[in-house]
Parts: C-alpha cells; structure tokens; sequence
C-alpha cells in the first residue's frame, strides 16, 4: 500500500505484539545454520495490513579458509601457498600482476593476499604472512668436563630460526644446554622448528681415571685419558709424584705413563697430574695400585 510501514521482526509473536523489531542498520545474522525466517509487518495510517515472511539464507565461508595464516620459507629456498580449495576465481596481486591460480611459489618473505569466491558469487581474502626461517649455524659448544660427575655442553647458535636441541637426534629440547653427559663422543643436533634443517656438531666429554694398575697383566696398565687426542690432539700431560718432582711427561697421542721411572716401578700411591689444553689446564691426582 502507498504510503505503508514495514518492520522486521526476528519472529511471528514479536511482530503480533510489536516487540522488539529488527534494526536494520545493524542486523546480523546469529543463526548457526545462517538460516533464518524473518517477518515483516506491514502498517499504514496506524491499520495492519498482514505479516509476511521469508528465508534468509546466508551463504558464508569456512572461517578458517579466512583466517591470517602465519607460514615460514627457508632461507634460499622457494614456497608454495595454495589458496583454500573449493572456490574459484582465485586471483593473487604479485607485484602489480594479477595471477589466478590457487597456488603460487614465492622467493621472499612478505605478506601474500589471495581472493577467491565461492559458487553464490561470494568474495573473500587470505592473508599469508611469510616469515624468514634458516637452519641453524652451530658457531660453538663449551663443554665442562673433567669433574668425575658428567659433563655440561651449552650450544651457542646463530640463524632467523626457532631452535630446539638434542644429544642425540631423537628427544629435543629448548634449553641449549645438557647437562650429565657421559664420557664419550657424541653429536649435537640442532633443528629449525620451521622445518629448515638440522645442524650437528661433535663433541668429545672427558674425565681422567682415577686410578691404574700397572702389573703387566694386559688390563689398565696405563694411565691415560681416553679419547683426548679426539678433542685435543696437541694437548700435553705432566705426571707429579707427591713431592712435586716430574716422574713423566707425554702427548695426549702417546700410550701414556705405566708406572715407571727410568725404567724402574714407583710405589704404590698417588700421583698428581696437569694437563694443558692450550685455552686451559686441568689438574688433578689419581692412585697408582699394584
């Protein structure tokens, strides 16, 4: 009718009691399903002319398919983003060049937005923020050892990536430093969370006997330090009797000491030894038995 009023309402009872109308400047849809019937009632000159209705259906995306996606390239590498599936007429704005596949590869690390629009004729966007990750360049690992406890190693790193740690390529950790490593050999891992690679580095953790015994029967009949021509090859080791007095002297790659002086055997007791690494010295005493 000419001159006729129409409000909406959210149901047929509020439209019979004029309650609570919809404003249509701010509606939204809340419906789950965003599917809703909505009633319009229509007045003029202060008469009701009826009440009508109809469907609003609402043809919305997937919320994930919009939602600002945080993704990582590797230094020197390429990256594919692949726009969400199910749509069509994907379009990319890669340096002013429009490109319509829904998937592309980049070599930088920027911010990548991709349209796309669903079969009702729907746009939407993706932001793709593309961030800087690298594998990670191990720059050195102190290692504290010597201590008859287990050895300490901090890993000091360098890279734009996130890195965890490990001793041995199965369990990872955040700290950078292990603590009670056995005597040995062993490797460090480092790996980008982002997925860019690992980094090993190998280590050596040593300790000093604390006692040999030099009676010819093929077992234990040197004093040495296992392995410390791996971890220092120009190392030097001093042996001291109790009263100071140099008994014998050799390189980390000799055999080392078997209890002797001038070819003749020292007592049984303890001896004092310093061994130099060039960056430091460690000293120490351990038991000659017979």
């Amino acid at each position: 009718p000419v001159g006729a009023t129409y409000i909406l309402f959210s149901s047929y009872e509020n439209a019979l009691l004029n309650s609570n109308p919809i404003d249509v400047q701010e509606y939204q849809n809340y419906q789950a399903t965003n599917n809703q019937t909505i009633y319009i009632k229509i007045t003029a000159n202060g008469e009701c002319f009826g009440i009508m209705w109809f469907n609003l259906i609402v043809h919305s995306f997937d919320e994930e398919d919009l939602q600002s996606q945080t993704v990582f390239i590797c230094k020197g590498e390429n990256l594919v983003l692949s726009a969400p599936n199910g749509y069509f007429d994907y379009q990319w704005n890669l340096n002013n060049q429009i490109t319509h596949q829904q998937n592309i590869t980049i070599e930088e690390p920027a911010s990548y937005t991709v349209s796309f629009k669903n079969h009702f004729g729907c746009e939407a966007t993706k932001t793709y923020i593309v961030s800087l990750s690298s594998k990670a360049q191990i720059l050195s690992v102190e290692v504290n050892d010597f201590n008859q406890n287990g050895g300490t190693a901090t890993v000091y790193v360098q890279g734009n990536g996130v890195y965890e740690f490990s001793i041995n390529g199965i369990h990872y950790q955040q700290d950078n430093v292990f603590t009670n490593l056995p005597v040995g050999q062993h490797l460090v891992f480092v790996r980008d969370i982002n997925g860019c690679g690992i980094t090993t580095y190998p280590i050596v953790v040593l300790d000093y006997p604390k006692y040999f015994t030099p009676n010819g029967d093929g077992i234990n009949d040197f004093w040495r330090i296992p392995m410390l021509s791996l971890a220092y090859p120009k190392a030097q080791i001093e042996i001291y009797d109790r009263f100071g007095k140099l008994v014998y002297n050799f390189a980390a790659q000799n055999m080392g000491w078997n209890g002797t002086l001038n070819n003749n055997p020292l007592p049984s007791t303890d001896y004092w030894f310093v061994v130099r690494l060039g960056n430091r010295t460690i000293k120490g005493h351990f038991s000659l038995i017979r």
